[in-house]
């Protein structure tokens, strides 16, 4: 089976002699980069990834010949093929390639034509141009049908034409060597300075034109406003106008001025009326003969109050007035305004009522509870108690502490407390309580700890066995978790007295003794004991042995030097040699090799001869840097 290497092989620049590829008669899946020897076609192959390609030299192109325009060719080697050398129509020959002459017309394409050019025959148009077209060659075709003049060779115009339809009305005068060609417009009209030719071929005057309009007043005055007059649209008595502009926008406002009377509404009023009918003042007036009246309170001094004095209603303790109507005032109760008080005196304090749609008040101490509603949440009473209150008589009645105490005294009821943290003491049981504990009260431990002075676990049960215990004896301790003892759990065991076990009334269990007690041996000595089939010690003894110092001391220098002897390390590495002999002197040829980099710690591999028994050669084809390898020998066997 193959050696498998599991990472790549690093051969630093040397050569891989006497390898040989592996050998496939047939070509397999393969990877990309693999190379195998096709036994059976004898050619070394690689895999591209798509297709395994032969290494042997053969291909299907035996030779490259030139073809049209070419030169050059062959069939081994380096192959050149070059354009012939055929100059002319604008494309010449040179090494670098083949290069066109731009000023030679191309059949094809966009190309700027300069210079007088010589025609050998007529150049025929091969596409009609269109009619605003006054860069293209336009054919005969389309000049004839925009109209056109018909002339000897010598030059002579023989005839005039034009197009379908056209406005003009031409004639031909002179003689034939020299005609006369004349045209005129047979438009209808007049043509001026001030009129145009319509489409309709008529000549016309240009809209919008006017010479002037007149403006005329109420006054039937008049005036004549010519082209370039400006109209000045004032306001009068009463009035003003605003000319605004927005964009190309022009609006010319008129408005009615303001009077010097404030918008509002007056009653029994006085008016001024100008000539224009515009109100110029305006007041409220008064009805009735009323010259005074008296304004009294519950307290304080009365008051008169004459014509046309304000008489202000200012809300007192509790009260706030509001003017809601030009004759209405309305007062509102102000609880905001009442002094705050922190204590209720239902014997001196009072709650405002409504009885029958009339104000009352009721003293606080003849209001109960049962007067009130019924509670929507839990009621709290702030750590107070509830006193007076009666025996219960229904399932859903308060029970009072004394019901409690006639039905639990007595009864040996235990009353279940809740959990006890026994690690931490919580509630506080033990020591000095801090909470009341009675007869009964019954606690679960979950936490274990310590209970007073005993040890307890989870699931045991504390029970006070008196009112405000102050001691363990006060309280009864039920164990939760007994069970038989294990290697692991603490439980109930047994202790047979055939296996020489004795147990005292009490329940002590001892082992009778089987000698005397004491210790034996030292470090000088050796020891002899003598045990029963329990594996008890029967008996015992010591025998005095002597070692010198001097054995000590040799024993350990022997100890070091068989271990050192076995192994041997070093460096090598001058940066020049190829080769270097390592003295081990370990005696044999037994012996393992390794090497690895000073630097990198990692395993490299190198030839090594093991040369005799005191020396190994190590060689390498590159010579490594000072120390750079480290060299482990150990002996074998």
């Amino acid at each position: 089976m193959a050696i498998k290497f599991l990472d790549n092989i690093d051969l630093v620049n040397n050569q891989l002699t006497n390898v040989s590829l592996q050998q496939l008669s047939n070509d397999p899946s393969g990877f990309e980069g693999q190379i195998i020897y096709n036994t059976t076609s004898n050619v070394l192959k690689y895999y591209d990834g798509s297709d395994w390609i032969g290494l042997d030299g053969s291909g299907d192109i035996s030779a490259v010949v030139a073809g049209n325009g070419l030169t050059g060719g062959g069939s081994s080697g380096s192959v050149d093929i070059a354009a012939l050398a055929v100059a002319g129509g604008g494309i010449s020959v040179a090494a670098a390639g083949l290069s066109v002459d731009s000023t030679v017309v191309r059949t094809t394409g966009a190309q700027t034509i300069a210079g007088l050019k010589t025609f050998s025959t007529v150049p025929v148009v091969g596409t009609m141009a269109t009619a605003n077209d006054s860069t293209s060659a336009a054919s005969t075709a389309w000049v004839k049908n925009q109209g056109y003049l018909t002339s000897t060779p010598g030059g002579v115009v023989t005839s005039l034409s034009g197009s379908t339809g056209a406005n003009i009305t031409t004639a031909i005068t002179g003689t034939a060597a020299v005609p006369i060609v004349g045209a005129t417009l047979n438009a209808t009209g007049t043509a001026s300075a001030s009129t145009y030719l319509r489409g309709d071929n008529s000549w016309a005057t240009v809209p919008g034109g006017y010479t002037s309009f007149t403006l005329r007043a109420d006054d039937n005055n008049t005036n004549a406003i010519v082209d370039g007059d400006i109209v000045d649209i004032a306001g009068g008595t009463g009035l003003s106008s605003v000319l605004a502009t927005v964009g190309a926008t022009s609006t010319l406002s008129i408005s009615l001025d303001d009077t010097v009377v404030t918008p509002g509404t007056y009653s029994l009023a006085s008016i001024t009326v100008d000539a224009q009918g515009r109100l110029t003042g305006a007041s409220s007036g008064s009805s009735g003969t009323m010259s005074s009246w008296t304004l009294a309170g519950d307290a304080g001094s009365d008051y008169t109050i004459t014509n046309g004095e304000t008489v202000t209603f200012t809300g007192g303790s509790g009260l706030s007035s509001t003017t809601v109507a030009s004759d209405i005032l309305r007062m509102d109760v102000d609880i905001n305004d009442l002094t705050t008080t922190t204590a209720f005196d239902g014997s001196a304090d009072y709650f405002a009522v409504s009885d029958a749609g009339a104000s009352r008040k009721i003293l606080g101490s003849n209001v109960s509870l049962s007067q009130l509603g019924a509670p929507t949440a839990n009621l709290a009473i702030g750590a107070n108690k509830l006193t007076g209150v009666s025996e219960p008589t229904a399932a859903q009645d308060a029970a009072t502490k004394n019901y409690v105490d006639v039905s639990i005294a007595g009864s040996g009821a235990l009353i279940y407390q809740g959990g006890y943290n026994a690690a931490t003491n919580t509630p506080n049981l033990d020591a000095t309580p801090v909470i009341t504990i009675n007869q009964g009260f019954t606690y679960t431990v979950t936490v274990a700890g310590t209970f007073y002075t005993e040890a307890v676990e989870i699931g045991d049960l504390l029970i006070a066995e008196s009112d405000s215990p102050t001691a363990l004896a006060d309280w009864t301790t039920v164990q939760n978790n007994i069970d038989i003892a294990s290697a692991t759990t603490v439980g109930i065991a047994s202790f047979p007295t055939a296996g020489g076990l004795s147990i005292t009334g009490a329940g002590a269990v001892s082992m009778p003794a089987t000698g005397s007690a004491g210790s034996v041996g030292s470090a000088s000595q050796s020891l002899s004991v003598t045990t029963d089939a329990k594996g008890r010690v029967t008996s015992k003894s010591a025998q005095s042995i002597s070692i010198t110092s001097s054995q000590v001391s040799n024993f350990t220098a022997s100890a070091t030097t068989v271990v050192t002897d076995r192994e041997y390390t070093t460096t090598i590495g001058d940066g020049t040699a190829l080769s270097y002999t390592v003295n081990h002197d370990l005696g044999t040829r037994n012996v393992m090799v390794s090497l690895f980099d000073s630097s990198s710690y990692e395993t490299v591999y190198a030839t090594v001869v093991r040369t005799d028994t005191a020396n190994v050669t190590v060689s390498m084809a590159a010579a490594p840097s000072t120390n750079d390898i480290t060299v482990l020998v150990q002996k074998i066997g």
